[in-house]
């Protein structure tokens, strides 16, 4: 806690109260693709799934796998967005803009592929906690629905609060201020 507060201090002390919560608009704006892409993508393969399959419910393996490769495809799709947010996160106290950290990027060099650094680790970390979340959303939804018979849960709503909680931890200020490397 006391490391917490050394970090708000210099963070709010270079760039003020703001300087807490850079990063957020490249979040929002990284945010929202990623989950249409993850449930567009995890959603299709369950429909392609079951005309397939003939209506079959999928395996606990094949949650995993569809909710992995969605997972994995939404997060390659949107690291562009996620390098330049972790840039004006770690400039924090110098108040980087949207542009200035998209073309500071590019000023590194490397061209467009310096927007896809550290695109296989990002697509294989957010693959595996997609598999998972799907999976325990799939059997949880499953038990609910032996249990009450039939019932459906409100998918949207579920995975929307889900999304937005994740938003919100990432978006907490002792968070910016950690990665911002201030001490």
């Amino acid at each position: 806690l006391i490391i917490s507060k050394v970090w708000i201090s210099t963070i709010t002390a270079k760039a003020g109260p703001m300087g807490l919560f850079t990063g957020f608009l490249p979040t929002l704006l990284e945010d929202v693709p990623d989950m249409a892409v993850k449930f567009a993508a995890y959603e299709t393969m369950r429909m392609t799934h079951s005309s397939v399959t003939n209506g079959r419910q999928p395996s606990t393996l094949e949650d995993l796998v569809m909710g992995g490769a969605a997972g994995a495809a939404a997060a390659a799709a949107t690291t562009p967005l996620d390098v330049v947010k972790t840039r004006m996160m770690c400039l924090a106290s110098s108040r980087p803009t949207l542009i200035g950290a998209a073309k500071g990027v590019l000023a590194e060099g490397g061209g467009f592929q310096a927007f896809f650094r550290g695109v296989g680790p990002r697509a294989l970390s957010n693959g595996i906690n997609s598999a998972v979340f799907f999976c325990f959303f799939e059997a949880i939804r499953r038990v609910s629905a032996s249990a009450v018979g039939c019932l459906v849960l409100p998918e949207p709503l579920v995975l929307q609060t889900l999304s937005v909680a994740s938003s919100i931890i990432e978006l907490l200020p002792l968070r910016a201020a950690h990665v911002t490397g201030a001490t």
